[in-house]
C-alpha cells in the first residue's frame, strides 16, 4: 500500500523544518503497526505511539534525499540507524493512496 505524508506530528524534536519536509512524500507502506507495550513510545518526541504506517528507513530516506537533501543530511547525523530499521508514521499525518 502507498502512503502520502499530508501532515506533520506536534513536537520538537526532530525540528519542525525537518519535519515539514516530509510532508508531500509518497512512500511504499509494509503495512499499519498497532500500539503495543513494547512500542508505546515514539522514540524522538516521547509522545504516545497511536500506531501508524511501516516503511523501510532505508527507503523513506532514499525519498526524503529526493526531496529534501538538507532534512536527509539531518536524519543522517542524528538519526544514522534509521537507515537500517523502520520508520512508522502516524496515520494521523497520513493518507493511503488508492489507485
Amino acid at each position: 500500500m502507498r502512503i502520502k505524508i499530508i501532515g506533520t506530528t506536534p513536537g520538537d524534536n526532530p525540528p519542525k523544518w525537518v519535519k515539514d519536509a516530509w510532508v508531500g512524500i509518497e512512500l511504499e507502506s509494509m503495512g499499519k503497526e498497532t500500539t503495543s507495550p513494547q512500542n508505546d513510545f515514539e522514540v524522538l518526541t516521547g509522545m504516545r505511539n497511536s500506531g501508524g504506517y511501516m516503511v523501510a528507513g532505508y527507503l523513506a530516506l532514499e525519498a526524503l534525499k529526493n526531496h529534501n537533501k538538507k532534512a536527509y543530511d539531518w536524519w543522517q547525523k542524528n538519526c544514522p540507524l534509521t537507515m537500517t530499521g523502520i520508520l512508522v508514521f502516524h496515520t494521523s499525518v497520513c493518507k493511503e493512496i488508492i489507485k
